[in-house]
């Protein structure tokens, strides 16, 4: 994978003016859905593989000194997923507001787990939820809430 351009590199090859015209379509597109206007002064990047994306989650999650919020469609308690918990820790230990929401059907065997409830970042006042709860399918989330 080709290295990440500078901020001033990127600018000149491509032109914010001339990328916003090229892609106002996309743009007047997600307006009219949310009504939100687009905004300048975002960057983001590929990253390699899912291991590369979740050490910068968690890079980005310890380096937080306000707040963390983050929202799940699948989050799992795998290796990658209880190295987000772990982050979450210890930023709230910090003094970090972590705030997490995870889809109850997506996320499902993350929400059943002890990483979950009681999950250990609430104890340093942040807050969880699980979105869109479907009893019939999981029947353990009727004892989470």
């Amino acid at each position: 994978m080709p290295p990440f351009p500078d901020q001033s590199e990127h600018d000149r090859i491509n032109p914010p003016s001339a990328l916003f015209e090229r892609h106002r379509h996309l743009f007047e597109l997600g307006q009219s859905i949310n009504g939100f206007k687009p905004v300048g002064g975002n960057t983001g990047r590929l990253l390699a593989d899912s291991n590369a994306t979740i050490s910068a989650l968690v890079a980005d999650i310890d380096a937080a000194v306000d707040h963390v919020h983050l929202l799940f469609y699948i989050w799992l308690p795998d290796h990658n997923g209880l190295k987000v918990v772990e982050a979450l820790i210890r930023a709230s230990k910090r003094g970090v507001t972590c705030r997490a929401m995870a889809d109850a059907l997506g996320s499902a065997s993350m929400i059943a787990s002890t990483h979950w409830i009681p999950c250990a970042w609430l104890a340093y006042g942040s807050q969880q939820v699980s979105l869109l709860e479907i009893r019939y399918c999981v029947p353990c989330m009727a004892a989470s809430t």
